[in-house]
């Protein structure tokens, strides 16, 4: 839990944040910021894990932003 202690705060916030379940699928080491980790510097990937059909695909676009959900995000 240690990784997470900077961040206990959040679940009064409505915001539960637990380890990755999907390893496997290399969710980190696929995100922007692995380039930034390998390199020394602080990079968190936080996700909903809302992943939908078209992630990371040309067809991702603009229409797959749940803005109400990303809004209540940085909020938090």
């Amino acid at each position: 839990m240690g990784a997470f202690q900077s961040w206990s705060g959040t679940g009064a916030h409505g915001a539960k944040l637990v380890a990755d379940k999907r390893l496997e699928q290399h969710f980190f080491t696929r995100s922007d910021n692995y380039v930034l980790a390998r390199k020394g510097v602080v990079a968190q990937t936080v996700s909903s894990f809302g992943l939908h059909g078209d992630y990371q695909q040309p067809s991702d676009d603009l229409a797959h932003i749940h803005f109400t959900h990303l809004t209540a995000v940085i909020v938090l």
